[in-house]
């Protein structure tokens, strides 16, 4: 059990959202869920008979945070029973496995997708049933998405017919996810369809602008006369196995490769990545048995030998005066910077437990960089790869996050899917490698920096122009004057209830003949028609 005290801001936090709804505006590593376990002990201790939902965008925070509930919740000098809701085992439960889970569980913790489908398109949970909501990462409550259609379509229509309202703690450490344009109207578009009203204590910033550095590198100069060659080269190998409709996006992702990380890394990501692509889809061919299905496995896997020489060709290309270079190194000078920043803060280091991370825009960079560290450094600093779903399985991503934060892997090559969410008290490196398009991006990056030495560095970005960004952020999420008042937030739940339509189709309802009425919505348009 946890014995964490609340720090003089939290504790500012905590009083508010026991008062009204709340949304947290702290920078990451502040201690927002510490601030939400505490008023989920509040609420569980105070209406008994309900539960809470705490909402997460991920699958990889799901268990970070229901493990976090287990170790700092109490209930009577015991932990609460946290139920996770994540993965299609949840997504395709009934009415009764939702009974009883609410029977055994006192907080249901998953995806904001798995709670929209329970509470918004099956209505088997009712929010009657729920003192509190979390919203954790609550910038994603916005539009269409899961978090926004919970709110929208289940809370709102819930307290303007008369329901017992529930207590709504959004948690973030950027209330914008976005430019920031218009920051008043954003800010207040947020507070209206969340219910609440954004607090953001004044806290001494954990890092400085000297904790960041501003890495500079060369450009390829030939970079035009390569790309052209990449172009031509890597559409005929792919022609020589079959037409692809997105090869517009495979000659796209091969060209970043290669204008990132140079010639060696545009091979490997050509032969472990789109070559192996291809044998899995040969081996799905051969897989169906019927004859057209293997006649075109077997045409795909003849093909392959001419895609090899094809790019052989491209390879020597690159390397001889067909293609003239002034410049020509098998690395880009950009990752040959980035190796010397490692060098410098992991390579020489005699302390084994310091970790970084190193953040790229494409999942097309993830396995050549994360390779290229391996093969530069050998046993010195050992690098993993994490990437989002659909790019990687869940059990590697997994074991790459639980060796990072072991110690076994001293750096992980990471795509935005882990700006949200890991904590590592020893990450003392994170380098933005690509450009970073967002202040939530910078705001989060930096947030992983935790060691108290921790050192962030830029190579696309000015450090001090996104620190100018952050502080005109938190400028309009400390304006009180901005805030919604009580009556404007009534009237937003009034309207949201009203854009709530119906239709004949009883879809959605639990209702029998005597009460045909149905809801269509962007989630359950596609199961109605």
């Amino acid at each position: 059990m946890s014995n964490l005290q609340l720090r003089p801001h939290q504790v500012e936090c905590l009083s508010h959202a026991k008062e009204q709804n709340t949304i947290v505006c702290l920078p990451t590593g502040c201690g927002k869920t510490l601030i939400a376990t505490r008023l989920i002990e509040h609420y569980l201790a105070s209406f008994a008979e309900k539960k809470v939902a705490f909402l997460v965008p991920t699958r990889p925070l799901v268990e970070q945070q229901a493990c976090y509930c287990e170790v700092h919740c109490k209930i009577l000098s015991s932990p609460p029973v946290v139920q996770r809701v994540v993965g299609e085992d949840q997504a395709s439960w009934r009415q009764m496995d939702w009974d009883e889970c609410l029977q055994r569980a006192h907080v249901l913790l998953g995806t904001a997708a798995n709670f929209q489908k329970a509470f918004v398109t099956d209505k088997y949970l009712s929010v009657n049933q729920f003192s509190l909501f979390v919203l954790d990462e609550c910038h994603n409550c916005v539009g269409n998405s899961p978090m926004a259609s919970l709110m929208r379509d289940a809370i709102a229509p819930h307290v303007v017919n008369g329901g017992a309202p529930p207590r709504i703690l959004g948690l973030t450490a950027s209330f914008v996810n976005g430019t920031l344009q218009n920051l008043p109207k954003k800010r207040q578009a947020l507070e209206s369809l969340m219910l609440s009203t954004i607090f953001c204590p004044s806290i001494l910033p954990r890092l400085e602008l000297d904790n960041y550095t501003e890495v500079r590198w060369k450009p390829n100069v030939d970079l035009e006369r390569h790309i052209e060659a990449i172009d031509v080269h890597v559409k005929e190998a792919i022609r020589r196995i079959r037409p692809v409709k997105e090869v517009k996006k495979v000659v796209s992702r091969c060209v970043h490769v290669y204008s990132e990380l140079g010639r060696v890394s545009l091979f490997h990501y050509i032969e472990k990545v789109i070559v192996q692509q291809i044998l899995n889809k040969i081996r799905q061919l051969e897989d169906l048995k019927d004859s057209a299905s293997v006649s075109l496995a077997w045409r795909m896997h003849s093909g392959i030998p001419a895609l090899r020489e094809e790019l052989q060709v491209l390879s020597q290309n690159l390397q001889s005066c067909v293609i003239p270079s002034q410049n020509y190194t098998e690395r880009s000078n950009k990752l040959e910077q980035l190796f010397g920043l490692l060098d410098d803060n992991f390579g020489t280091s005699t302390y084994t437990g310091y970790r970084g991370i190193i953040f790229v825009e494409q999942v097309a960079l993830v396995l050549p960089l994360a390779k290229q560290i391996n093969d530069f450094f050998g046993s010195r600093i050992q690098c993993g790869a994490v990437a989002g779903i659909g790019a990687q399985s869940e059990s590697d991503r997994e074991a790459q996050l639980a060796s990072f934060k072991l110690g076994d892997i001293h750096i992980l090559v990471a795509t935005a899917t882990l700006e949200e969410g890991i904590d590592v008290s020893e990450c003392t490196v994170v380098a933005r490698f690509s450009n970073i398009a967002t202040t939530k991006a910078h705001i989060q990056g930096s947030g992983r920096a935790r060691h108290p030495d921790a050192k962030v560095f830029y190579f696309e970005n000015s450090p001090g122009i996104e620190r100018q960004k952050e502080q005109q952020m938190n400028n309009v999420a400390r304006d009180t004057t901005l805030q919604l008042s009580r009556g404007e937030l009534q009237l937003s739940s009034i309207r949201m209830n009203a854009s709530v339509s119906c239709h004949p189709y009883p879809f959605g309802s639990r209702s029998s003949v005597a009460n045909p009425v149905g809801e269509v919505s962007v989630f359950n348009c596609k199961q109605i028609f």
